[in-house]
């Protein structure tokens, strides 16, 4: 299971560069949405960080407003049992949606 040494919260989608900059570094990130007010801002943040996560061939889940997201090499979430996982298949939507020009 990775290790999550971090966790994010972030107020505003202004703040996801700099999450997604950590992220490659860190590898395995928890972030919180409990301060985004806008669903639609909320859902910017989430593609965005699920496009870093699709592009780099790691796992993502997501449990309410809180994302695990990792892509260690050789890692797996499939430990935590309560969380559903993105499935492939979603993470290429919100790919589509990045191709598509669907986030700005």
């Amino acid at each position: 299971m990775p290790e999550f040494n971090k966790i994010f919260s972030p107020a505003k989608y202004e703040e996801v560069g700099n999450i997604a900059k950590e992220y490659l570094k860190e590898l395995s990130i928890i972030v919180s949405l409990s301060k985004i007010s806008s669903p639609e801002e909320a859902e910017k943040i989430i593609d965005f960080l699920i496009g870093t996560t699709w592009a780099k061939n790691g796992v993502a889940y997501q449990w309410g407003e809180t994302l695990l997201l990792s892509i260690a090499k050789g890692e797996s979430l499939v430990e935590i049992p309560m969380l559903p996982k993105l499935t492939h298949d979603e993470i290429s939507i919100y790919k589509e949606k990045l191709d598509r020009g669907g986030i700005t």
